[in-house]
């Protein structure tokens, strides 16, 4: 999961998690993005489509969606 977005005074002063936000949209907005995840049979979704899956080490969940 990530939260891409241009930040500005006023999200500064909401969140805390800025400093990776606009690191996060110019990775989303690469060209090769497409490629590099084709490459590795990924895709994005939603986070409405991430069905949970128990974590192999047991307590959190993980979450993967098969392409």
């Amino acid at each position: 999961m990530c939260h891409p977005g241009h930040v500005d005074d006023e999200l500064r002063a909401q969140d805390w998690v800025t400093v990776t936000r606009e690191q996060e949209l110019a990775f989303l907005l690469s060209p090769r993005l497409p490629d590099m995840l084709e490459e590795r049979g990924l895709r994005l979704v939603r986070l409405s489509e991430v069905r949970p899956h128990p974590s192999p080490g047991g307590g959190r969940m993980s979450e993967a969606t098969p392409q």
